[in-house]
């Protein structure tokens, strides 16, 4: 039974699911006690989970329950089969049914953070927003999908950039995109999956191979390395027909041509003041040209139905806008006279009480329009004194 068990775990990590099952219910035969029988049952409701069976994957959970009773693991499988129902009150219960199973401190937290997904869920309009951070959330575990030494050469230089990933989206219907989707896919993928949300599509903000992936600028090209992005993440979903990369319109031809594997039939292209639904939540699409010719905030309002349900807004700033500063111009087509109009856009357009969410931890991890606008660029200036500012 014990090396059925074995290879069934094996087969599991590997992705095979058929043989997974396989194994497990052949290690059910030879299983003898009660806690042996649960302990496989609660394998099994797993495997038929992953495999989108869900009255098998519960059976398997009130098996694993019935067979031992004072045991976490079977009122967890359960709770996981109602979480992916969307059953959220119900999964609520089972969670907390298995922390009173348990003393063992890693368990409690896990269960403690499905618990909070719960409440996000059922909280009265259920934004989903998460900052991911290079070296903290992402690029710190091997993907196996590049060299080892590559593949670290890369998760440091995301250290030494900074950037910032988001996720955004619908914690009830549980879908998001991700915002600026770079340096670790794998990475950003598995994140998503252990938040038991689903991926439907990927965002940039504007070109810049540190946004969207592909080969690094001079004289780092010569490396030969590929940074992992937008296309290679179009490719891992490349049989969701609707998973598509959603680009500004003024930079889409850049990213096309910056990364030749992405077929224009998989780009969604967004001009100024257009708007995506990611589930019931609308984002607003702003034109700030500057940094890039398309570079883009993304703007979500405070209201319960379609924003963050806190009246207060974020803007998710890309290259725009940073704490105290704003993107570089001189960029080979940065312009200082486009970011003026746009710092000038943002100003008389963007809600005081906006939390701005940069594409860079420069001068820290949020701040506000208002904030900005007193001590920040986008406080107001002639052009005369922003073009002595921003010309050498």
């Amino acid at each position: 039974m014990d090396a059925l068990k074995a290879e069934g775990a094996a087969a599991l990590a590997s992705h095979n699911l058929s043989l997974a099952l396989e194994k497990y219910q052949c290690a059910l035969a030879f299983a003898n006690t009660n806690a042996e029988k649960g302990a496989i049952e609660s394998n099994l409701s797993l495997v038929e989970l992953k495999l989108a069976k869900m009255p098998m994957a519960k059976l398997r959970a009130k098996n694993a329950i019935h067979l031992r009773p004072e045991w976490e693991k079977g009122y967890f499988r359960l709770a996981e089969c109602l979480f992916e129902e969307k059953s959220f009150v119900e999964a609520k219960v089972q969670y907390e049914i298995a922390r009173t199973k348990t003393n063992e401190k890693a368990t409690l937290h896990r269960l403690l953070e499905r618990i909070e997904l719960v409440e996000e869920a059922l909280s009265e309009n259920g934004f989903y927003f998460r900052q991911l951070t290079p070296g903290k959330d992402v690029c710190v575990k091997a993907s196996g999908k590049m060299s080892a030494m590559v593949e670290m050469q890369v998760f440091q230089a995301a250290k030494q950039m900074q950037n910032f990933i988001y996720l955004v989206g619908d914690a009830k219907t549980r879908e998001c995109v991700v915002v600026d989707a770079c340096w670790d896919v794998e990475g950003i993928v598995e994140y998503v999956e252990n938040e038991k949300m689903k991926l439907i599509g990927a965002v940039a903000t504007h070109y810049h191979f540190d946004h969207v992936g592909g080969t690094p600028p001079s004289p780092f090209n010569a490396l030969g390395i590929k940074v992992p992005g937008l296309a290679t993440i179009l490719e891992k979903f490349e049989k969701e027909a609707n998973f598509l990369a959603h680009v500004p319109v003024h930079d889409a031809e850049r990213i096309l041509s910056d990364n030749p594997t992405i077929k224009d039939t998989r780009v969604q292209m967004y001009a100024d003041n257009s708007t995506q639904m990611i589930g019931r939540k609308k984002m607003r699409w702003m034109h700030t040209p500057g940094h890039s010719p398309g570079s883009a905030v993304l703007v979500f309002s405070g209201d319960v139905a379609s924003g963050t349900g806190k009246g207060q807004g974020i803007v998710l700033s890309g290259d725009t806008i940073f704490p105290g500063s704003c993107g570089r111009l001189d960029m080979p087509d940065g312009s200082a006279e486009k970011m003026y109009e746009s710092m000038k856009k943002c100003r008389q357009l963007l809600d005081k009480n906006c939390v701005v969410y940069p594409g860079h931890a420069y001068n820290g991890n949020f701040s506000t329009i208002g904030r900005e606008c007193s001590s920040g660029m986008l406080r107001e200036m002639s052009k005369e004194q922003w073009m002595a500012m921003h010309t050498k």
